[in-house]
């Protein structure tokens, strides 16, 4: 059949437009992908701080908490460092109290950071500092440090890795039988235990013999108590 029967439709000009559609959707794509992975790894980064701190706090209680039962024995398994004079610093405050080979501060024992549960040991244990309060000499100022398990430093003692972490307690160390701490005399308590309830038991003639009084030995002495306490974490804690 000749051509001019069936003629031919003009072709649409094509400019690429999808293409240029796709790459941009792409690129998009690509940003909002790249924005969700990146907010990912800082929620993870942020959740791994905030447990190594936790680590790092739990740490420095076991620290104070070890130094604390030192005190409840007379005298204390540990040094008791006398209070400055004024107007000096205290030695908590003191970073050479902390770190060097002068070092005022008691390193926990790996035995107290162990248990049944688990053997493992940080590289860096606890350190625990005994000093007596400025106000009172029955006032005792506990502080201790406590360290992650992935914390490092430098020769200063400068944090490379990790978390450090501090707190304080201030405890009244409590002696039974003092002014500030009185216990119960056994003699008064005895005479009342003696002492018949019944008013027509207490006409009953006592018999004309003497009875020799049994002789009773002496009570050993109370130990130490920890009669109050006072806790806080360092936000200002000594620098290298």
């Amino acid at each position: 059949m000749p051509d001019y029967l069936f003629p031919r439709r003009p072709q649409a000009s094509q400019h690429g437009i999808a293409l240029i559609v796709v790459l941009v959707m792409l690129a998009v794509i690509s940003l909002v992908s790249g924005a969700s992975l990146r907010a990912a790894l800082s929620a993870e980064q942020i959740t791994l701080n905030m447990r190594l701190e936790s680590l790092a706090k739990e740490a420095a209680h076991i620290g104070l908490r070890h130094c604390e039962q030192a005190l409840l024995q007379t005298p204390p398994t540990l040094p008791v460092h006398p209070a400055p004079l004024a107007p000096g610093p205290a030695l908590w405050t003191l970073w050479s109290s902390w770190h060097g080979s002068h070092a005022l501060a008691h390193t926990v024992p790996a035995s107290a950071m162990s248990s049944i549960d688990s053997a493992f040991v940080p590289a860096f244990r606890p350190q625990c500092l005994l000093e007596n309060h400025p106000a009172h000499p029955n006032l005792i100022t506990v502080t201790a440090r406590g360290f992650s398990p992935d914390h490092e430093a430098d020769s200063a003692g400068r944090t490379t890795r990790g978390a450090m972490a501090w707190v304080q307690s201030v405890v009244h160390r409590c002696i039974p039988g003092t002014a500030l701490c009185p216990v119960a005399s056994a003699t008064t308590s005895a005479a009342t235990a003696s002492t018949p309830a019944d008013p027509d038991l207490a006409t009953v003639t006592a018999p004309s013999a003497t009875p020799v009084a049994p002789v009773t030995p002496a009570p050993p002495p109370a130990s130490p108590r920890l009669q109050s306490r006072v806790w806080r974490a360092l936000l200002n804690p000594p620098t290298p």
